[in-house]
């Protein structure tokens, strides 16, 4: 460590008050042991007895002495802001080794197994980071905007949310809840041509899934006394008893004789013209 101090700097000036007046600069820099003085360095400027008549009485000298003081060409050393970043130290430098060729074959089989392993846990940290973030992103959309969504219906709220979770998938990753397919396939059968083209601006369920659950449902010849079950869930819940009176009528179906073999259920469908024998 070096230690460089200037002091006792005295100037004298006989001005008509013949004033005196003494200047003390200390200047200290220390030196680290790497002899690098960007480091660590200090500096202090004290200016001791400068009274305050002369400052008062003849501003000329004052400021002369500043100018001389300060235009020294003392500047200050910053410690480096800028630290450079802990690297990682890779498996052979831990073992003080320089090359993989230094390895037995042992050595070596396990050094390519710490490998494949460390690569594998920087893969999943960073999985875990961005999960992390999107997960604080979610809740502090879902509390910023739970009022607003509070005041939705029931089935503009869960198509916010399903919209809101699907929209940064890809589409092969989605994974659709099965009231966001019942929702897709009335969309679907009031009009294909429509979801075809909803389904290029919002994220809704492939024809193929939607298709699929409805191939789910059981369906026979006849009346399907599911739906008469659903009606008569849907009149209870009506308040007004002459609302309840209603006429159930059944459209027109354009149908011709054929036969289909349906493979899951092992029968075989179709139109049978039964003529008169009904």
């Amino acid at each position: 460590m070096d230690i460089f101090n200037y002091s006792s700097i005295h100037i004298e000036d006989n001005l008509k008050d013949s004033m005196a007046m003494n200047i003390s600069i200390a200047k200290s820099v220390t030196m680290p042991a790497s002899g690098d003085p960007e480091d660590s360095c200090a500096m202090d400027i004290s200016l001791v007895g400068i009274s305050e008549s002369v400052m008062h009485s003849n501003p000329s000298v004052s400021d002369k002495l500043r100018n001389e003081v300060f235009s020294e060409g003392i500047s200050l050393c910053q410690p480096n802001q800028s630290r450079k970043k802990n690297k990682v130290k890779g498996v052979l430098a831990e073992m003080n080794m320089c090359r993989k060729s230094q390895l037995t074959p042992r050595k070596s089989l396990l050094y390519d197994a710490v490998k494949i392993y460390r690569q594998k846990n920087l893969v999943v940290h960073k999985r875990y980071t961005e999960t992390r973030t999107r997960l604080k992103m979610a809740d502090k959309f879902i509390n910023t905007n739970k009022k607003s969504l509070c005041g939705l219906n029931q089935f503009t709220r869960q198509f916010i949310e399903s919209q809101i979770r699907m929209q940064p998938q890809k589409p092969r990753g989605r994974r659709f809840t099965v009231d966001d397919k019942v929702f897709a396939l009335s969309l679907f059968k009031q009009s294909g041509k429509a979801y075809k083209t909803l389904s290029k601006v919002f994220a809704l369920p492939s024809r193929k899934s939607i298709m699929d659950i409805l191939n789910k449902i059981p369906f026979d010849t006849g009346i399907n006394k599911r739906i008469f079950d659903h009606l008569k869930t849907a009149v209870k819940k009506l308040k007004n008893k002459l609302d309840r009176y209603c006429s159930i009528i059944f459209d027109e179906v354009s149908i011709s004789s054929s036969l289909q073999y349906i493979e899951k259920n092992g029968k075989v469908i179709g139109f049978e013209d039964l003529g008169n024998d009904i």
